[in-house]
C-alpha cells in the first residue's frame, strides 16, 4: 500500500508538471496567434494608405490636365475675339476705299463738267476716270477676297479648337471617372478586409511540434541533379523584378515604362527618355539612334545634343526647375547637334512624367525632336499660276488659294500680335 501511494504521488507530480507545461505552450501560442494578427492588420493598413496615396496623385494629375484644357480654351477665345478684331479693321478699311471711290468719282464728275468745251480734255478725263475706276474695283475686291478667306479661315481655326477641346473634355472626364471608380472600390475592398479581420474569432492554432521540411522522396531525374545547382523556395532563383523597364517592383507595370513603349512603337517618331533632374538619356527611339548613333546617345544628356550651348542651359533650367509633377511644354525650334556635328534646326516638345515610388522610379522627361526639313517636306506648296494670267486678279487668285489651302491647318506665321496691314502685306 504504501509503495502505492508514493507511486500515485509520482504520478500526481507528473500529471502537474504535464499540465503547467501544456498550459505554458497555449499561453505562448496565443500570444504568436495575437502578434500575427497585429502584424497582418499593419500590413494592410500600410497597402490601403499607399494605394490611397496613389490615387490622390493621379487624381492632381487630372485636375492638372483639365486646368491646362482650360487655359487652352481661354487662349482660342482669345484668338477669335483678335480674329473679330481683324475683320472689324477690314471692313473699316473697306469702307475707307469705298469713300475714296466715291470722292474720286465726284471729283472726276466736277473737271468734266468745267472742262466739257474741250473734246480732248475730256476724252483724256473720261479714259483717267475709267482706269481709276478699275483700280479702285481691282483694290476693292482684292480686300473683300481677303475678308472672305480671313473669315473662313478664323471659323475653320475656332472649329478646330473646340473640337479639340471637347475631345480633351471628355477624356479628361473618363479618367476621372475610372480614378473615382478605383477610389471607391479599394475603400470598400479596405472596410471588407477589417471587418473580416474583425469577426475573425481568435483561436489557437493547435500545438504544433516544430520539425525540419520534410522533403518529396526522389524521384525520376531527381535522382542525378547536382545539390548545388538547386532552385531556391522562391522558384525563380532569387531574381527581383526588373525595374525601369517592364516591370517593377512587385512584378507590375509602371506608367513611365508603358508612356514609353507606346511612344517608342510609333513609326519614325524621333523621342528620347530623360531623367527629369539631369537630363540623362536613358533610352532613345529607333529613328533617334539612326540620327545620332547608340553610342553617342547611351553616354551622354540631352543638352550635350544641342548644338548652342546657351540654349542647352536655358532648356535644363525650364525642364529641372518645375516642380508640377506633370506637364506638357512646346518650346519651340533649336538646333541640335547631328551625328556629323553640323547643326540642324528641330522643333522641341517636352512631357514630365511623375515619379512612382512604389516602382522605385524617379521623375522622368519625354522629349520629342521633329526635325525642321520634314514638316517642311509635308507642308503642300504654292499655288501655280495660270499662263497669260496677269494683273491684280492672278495675285488675288493666287493670295486667295494659298488662304484656302491653309485654312484647314493651324497657321504658323500669322501671330496674335499681328494687325491688319501685317497680314495682308504677308
Amino acid at each position: 500500500m504504501r509503495e502505492d501511494a508514493v507511486a500515485n504521488r509520482a504520478e500526481i507530480v507528473r500529471l502537474e508538471h504535464a499540465n503547467s507545461e501544456m498550459d505554458e505552450k497555449m499561453l505562448t501560442q496565443v500570444t504568436m496567434a495575437k502578434q500575427k494578427m497585429t502584424y497582418e492588420q499593419d500590413e494592410k493598413d500600410a497597402e490601403g494608405k499607399a494605394k490611397q496615396t496613389y490615387d490622390e496623385e493621379q487624381l492632381r494629375v487630372s485636375a492638372a490636365m483639365v486646368f491646362d484644357v482650360q487655359r487652352e480654351c481661354t487662349m482660342a477665345k482669345e484668338s477669335s475675339r483678335l480674329f473679330a478684331a481683324r475683320l472689324e479693321d477690314t471692313k473699316r478699311e473697306l469702307r475707307a476705299v469705298e469713300f475714296r471711290y466715291a470722292q474720286a468719282v465726284k471729283e472726276l464728275e466736277a473737271r468734266r463738267r468745267v472742262s466739257g468745251s474741250d473734246e480732248e480734255a475730256a476724252a483724256e478725263t473720261v479714259q483717267d476716270v475709267w482706269e481709276r475706276l478699275a483700280q479702285a474695283e481691282e483694290e476693292r475686291n482684292v480686300l473683300r477676297n481677303e475678308l472672305e478667306c480671313q473669315q473662313v479661315q478664323s471659323q475653320a481655326e475656332l472649329e478646330d479648337e473646340k473640337r479639340q477641346h471637347a475631345t480633351n473634355v471628355a477624356r479628361l472626364e473618363e479618367a476621372l471617372l475610372v480614378a473615382v471608380k478605383e477610389q471607391k472600390r479599394l475603400d470598400e475592398a479596405l472596410k471588407e478586409s477589417q471587418r473580416q479581420l474583425a469577426m475573425r474569432p481568435l483561436q489557437p492554432p493547435p500545438p504544433t511540434v516544430a520539425a525540419a521540411p520534410q522533403l518529396p522522396p526522389p524521384t525520376g531525374w531527381s535522382l542525378f541533379r547536382c545539390p548545388g545547382r538547386a532552385r531556391p523556395a522562391g522558384g525563380d532563383g532569387g531574381r527581383q523584378p526588373f525595374v525601369g523597364g517592364s516591370l517593377a517592383a512587385g512584378g507590375s507595370p509602371s506608367s513611365q515604362s508603358m508612356i514609353w513603349q507606346i511612344t517608342s512603337a510609333i513609326s519614325g517618331i524621333t523621342a528620347l527618355f530623360c531623367n527629369a533632374e539631369t537630363l540623362q538619356i536613358l533610352d532613345a527611339s529607333k529613328k533617334a539612334f539612326m540620327m545620332w548613333g547608340s553610342s553617342a546617345l547611351r553616354s551622354s544628356t540631352l543638352v550635350a545634343h544641342i548644338f548652342n550651348q546657351d540654349a542647352g542651359a536655358w532648356l535644363q533650367t525650364e525642364i529641372s526647375g518645375s516642380r508640377q509633377s506633370f506637364w506638357l511644354r512646346e518650346f519651340g525650334y533649336m538646333e541640335f547637334r547631328s551625328k556629323l556635328g553640323s547643326p540642324f534646326d528641330s522643333s522641341v516638345k517636352c512631357a514630365r512624367l511623375p515619379e512612382e515610388p512604389q516602382q522605385g522610379l524617379e521623375a522622368a522627361v519625354l522629349v520629342i525632336v521633329e526635325p525642321l526639313e520634314e514638316e517642311t517636306n509635308q507642308k503642300p506648296g504654292p499655288p501655280q499660276r495660270i499662263p497669260g494670267q496677269r494683273g491684280v486678279g492672278s495675285r488675288v487668285s493666287s493670295r486667295c488659294g494659298a488662304l484656302s489651302v491653309a485654312s484647314s491647318v493651324r497657321s504658323e506665321d500669322i501671330t496674335a500680335n499681328d494687325s491688319v496691314s501685317n497680314v495682308n502685306a504677308t
